[in-house]
C-alpha cells in the first residue's frame, strides 16, 4: 500500500538536516536535535552508541522521543494504523521504532531479508508491518528499496516521491539497494507489530 503525501517537506527537512529544540519549563533547551546527518555525524565519532547501528555503511539511527512529538508523526500517522489494526489481531498492535537510515553515496546493497524477526513457521499473517518514507530527491543511481514476492516468483523497485509512505507487511522479503549516485539517501520507517520482537523495541 502507499500513502501520498504522508510527510511535508517542513518535516522531511527537520528529520534529515534541521533543527527540533526540546525546552524546560523555565525556558532552558535541554535537548537538541540537529537533523540526521549531523546526529549520525557526531555519533559515529563516538566510541560507542546506544541509539545507531552501523549496517556495513549505512546507519540506522533511533529518533529521539521528543522530536516524534514535536512533529506530531504519530498523529500524521493515525489513519494507517487505524487501518491496519482492523487485520492484525492481538495482542492489539503498537509502534514499535521510529528511526531514520541513512545511506551514504558509496553504501553497499542489503542482504534479502524479512523484519518480522519471528521464524517463518510460527509468523501470523499481518501480525506485522513496516512504513517506509522516502526523505529525499532520488535518482535510479541512488538506489531504493527492493521487494521480491516467492508466491509470484518476481521482484519490483520502489523508489517514492519523498514524503509518500510504502506500507508493507513484516514476512516480505526486500532489501535496500546500495548507493552508487551523487546523493546520500535517506528514509524514514516506523515499525507497527503485535509483539515486540529483536527487531523493535517499546517506544
Amino acid at each position: 500500500m502507499v500513502v501520498s503525501n504522508l510527510l511535508s517537506y517542513e518535516i522531511m527537512k527537520k528529520l534529515t538536516h534541521g533543527t527540533v529544540q526540546r525546552f524546560s519549563k523555565s525556558g532552558r533547551i535541554v535537548d537538541q536535535w540537529d537533523g540526521a546527518l549531523k546526529e549520525i555525524a557526531k555519533r559515529v565519532n563516538l566510541s560507542a552508541c546506544h541509539d545507531i547501528v552501523n549496517r556495513d555503511g549505512r546507519y540506522d539511527l533511533t529518533i529521539p522521543r521528543f522530536v516524534i512529538l514535536d512533529l506530531q508523526i504519530e498523529s500524521l500517522l493515525q489513519p494507517i494504523l487505524d487501518k491496519l489494526r482492523t487485520i492484525m489481531g492481538s495482542p492489539t498492535p503498537q509502534l514499535r521504532t521510529h528511526s531514520i537510515v541513512f545511506a551514504p553515496v558509496g553504501s553497499k546493497a542489503q542482504n534479502w531479508h524479512v523484519d518480522d524477526a519471528f521464524d517463518n513457521s510460527r509468523i501470523v499473517t499481518h501480525r506485522y508491518f513496516t512504513i517506509l518514507v522516502h526523505l529525499n530527491p532520488i535518482d535510479s543511481f541512488c538506489g531504493g528499496t527492493e521487494i521480491w514476492s516467492n508466491s509470484l516468483n518476481r521482484g519490483d523497485m520502489i523508489r517514492g516521491r519523498p514524503g509518500d509512505a510504502l506500507v508493507f507487511n513484516g514476512s516480505m522479503l526486500h532489501r535496500g539497494q546500495g548507493n552508487d549516485g551523487r546523493c546520500h539517501r535517506f528514509f524514514y520507517y516506523a515499525s507497527f507489530s503485535c509483539k515486540a520482537d529483536e527487531n523493535t523495541s517499546q517506544i
